[in-house]
């Protein structure tokens, strides 16, 4: 009997340690589709963010010198609805500013809930009576950061639009 408990548990830590973590793929190489660098001040930088994600109808959540959030929803189908949003962070550089910008993908279904009631009779027991009801709500499904360097590409020419870009540096 101790055995197999030792068995079993040895079988539950090694199903534990395959299993797929996002983390284990991070490489946090040097070069990031998440930054581009500017020849502006910091809020000159972020007020470019906010001018773009507002002409792309975005709805600002934060705005601060240093920092723009925005949301915008997508409902792809009658059934799916996404919401997209989009974090600017500007930090000072000794020729201008850097913008790190990171997007995060949220996606939500629509679920739909059958209404039913208990009815307690003492002596009789618990019966259960459908109402014939049902109630729909959307469900957090899956939520992902965006990882695709040409959007983060397409939102730094937006933004360079307003505020001019400096070259890489290599």
């Amino acid at each position: 009997m101790r055995r197999r408990f030792w068995v079993a548990l040895t079988l539950i830590q090694l199903l534990a340690a395959c299993s797929s973590t996002a983390y284990r793929n991070e490489i946090f190489a040097e070069a990031s589709p998440y930054e581009a660098r500017f020849a502006t001040t910091p809020p000159a930088t972020c007020e470019a963010a906010r001018r773009v994600l507002l002409s792309q109808g975005y709805s600002l959540v934060a705005a601060a010198a240093d920092e723009i959030r925005g949301s915008k929803a997508f409902q792809p189908d009658e059934d799916e609805h996404v919401v997209l949003d989009i974090t600017v962070i500007c930090v000072s550089l000794p020729d201008g500013a850097i913008a790190y910008v990171n997007a995060v993908q949220t996606e939500y279904a629509l679920k739909e809930k059958s209404d039913s009631a208990d009815l307690s009779i003492s002596r009789l027991g618990s019966i259960s009576l459908p109402l014939g009801g049902s109630k729909d709500s959307l469900v957090k499904v899956g939520a992902m950061t965006v990882e695709d360097p040409t959007f983060y590409q397409r939102f730094f020419a937006a933004m360079s639009r307003h505020a001019p870009r400096l070259r890489p540096t290599r």
